[in-house]
């Protein structure tokens, strides 16, 4: 009988010492857990990228913050813009800055078909002559397309112009209002 009570013996301290390491482990994982849970987070002071991009559900492009290194105007290369898209990913606002000023472009759905709306906050060579920013409304995305400005001429009034589709003056309100 001895031996099995010396098995019956061994058994119980294996249980004990099993039950203590249980224990320690238990409460070094509530610890740990504790640590873990009350420890400060870090929040990084500045974020750095080339461009910040928002999608929708469907993985289109919504929202995009950029620095324009592919634009097609030398002034505003390398210039910060914030760009607002539809839920098709087709721009339908923007707003940047170039090495002459800022500008706001909103547009419809299609870029090629739809009217532009373009304000500038700086000077601009467009059609012949030099204006002092102002408003351009364009029957599509590039200069040529102009059909309106409401700006300042050089002499600092104001003035409005009209052009036909192949960019020649159809209008210009004072008639008189020469151009850089």
């Amino acid at each position: 009988m001895a031996v099995t009570e010396d098995r019956v013996e061994t058994l119980e301290r294996q249980v004990r010492r099993q039950r203590r390491w249980n224990l320690a482990l238990g409460a070094l994982l509530i610890a740990g857990g504790s640590i873990a849970a009350t420890a400060e987070r870090s929040i990084p002071d500045v974020v750095q990228a080339k461009k910040f991009e928002v999608v929708n559900a469907d993985g289109r492009v919504v929202i995009r913050l950029d620095s324009l290194e592919n634009a097609f105007y030398e002034s505003i290369v390398g210039s910060g813009s914030f760009w607002l898209m539809n839920g098709n990913g087709v721009p339908a606002a923007v707003i940047g800055c170039g090495t002459a000023g800022g500008w706001l472009t909103v547009q419809g759905t299609n870029p090629e078909q739809t009217p532009f709306m373009t304000g500038l906050s700086a000077a601009t060579t467009d059609n012949g002559g030099t204006w002092r920013g102002g408003l351009f409304l364009r029957n599509g995305p590039r200069i040529k397309n102009d059909v309106v400005h409401l700006t300042m001429s050089p002499d600092g009034n104001g003035l409005i112009r009209t052009y036909d589709s192949k960019g020649a003056v159809t209008s210009s309100s004072p008639a008189s209002t020469p151009v850089e």
